[in-house]
This record gives C-alpha cells, structure tokens and sequence, in this order.
C-alpha cells in the first residue's frame, strides 16, 4: 500500500514496537502526516477508530497478526493490555496525530501498558485539514 499513499506495516517500530502506542492508534484512529522508514505520507485519510468497533479480544487478535505477519515477529497483545490502554484514554475524543503519539512514545520507548499516565493521554480532537507539521522520526 505505500504506493498509493499509506505508510507500510512491514519491519516498522509503529506495528512491532511499543505496544501501547499501537492501542492507541488503534482504538482512536490516526491521522496527519507521518514519516514512515524515511518516506514521508501525508496521512490525509485517517485510520479509522477501532475502539468503538472492536471490543478488547478482537483488538487484540487483530494487532498480534499485525505484529507476526508480513514478515513481522513480535510479541503477542493481550485483551488485558487493550483494556488497561482503553480505560487510562477513554477521556480521548478524536483521533490521534503522530506527533501526539511520538511524544508519550518516541519510537525507542519500550514503555508497555503497565506505565501508562492518563496525564500523556490528553483530550484532543485532530481535525480533517488542520495543517500540521510532517512528524519525522527514524524507523
């Protein structure tokens, strides 16, 4: 999909590496640019929400084949780890930008769901066509 536009899954810290990270983008959508294995998208059609969708079971099996497909091997998520992650952001309203989530979770965090600040998680709205800064960031 990087071709027409979407960043790739494949050998990427966003999908393998921090955990909850990765449940918050899930569970409240991401959009706004983002740099991805040094090609930048524009991030200008959002990740869909999951968080209404999907309860914690489905999110989880569905981030733990992310996680070890397409070439990818990382640990499994739990339901347990997408329930703590959803209860600490349920004040969040609207999707998340990547440079939100780089800030509580700059890629070389390995901080897991067991450390998780409701304080990071702040309530904020990302709207369609806000200019926003191209989030950078080695991957």
């Amino acid at each position: 999909l990087p071709d027409v536009g979407f960043p790739p899954i494949a050998d990427t810290k966003w999908a393998i590496g921090n955990t909850e990270r990765l449940i918050k983008l899930t569970l409240n959508g991401l959009m706004g640019p983002i740099e991805v294995k040094g090609k930048q998208y524009p991030g200008q059609v959002p990740m869909t929400a999951f968080g209404g969708l999907l309860d914690d079971r489905e999110i989880a099996a569905v981030l733990t084949y992310v996680r070890n497909s397409f070439g990818n091997g990382a640990s499994p998520i739990k339901p347990a780890e997408v329930r703590k992650v959803r209860a600490a952001t349920k004040e969040k309203t609207g999707l998340y930008s990547p440079a939100e989530l780089l800030e509580q979770h700059p890629l070389g965090s390995n901080t897991q769901p067991g450390s998780i600040d409701p304080i990071k998680s702040p309530k904020t709205d990302t709207q369609p066509g806000k200019s926003r800064d191209i989030v950078s960031a080695s991957d």
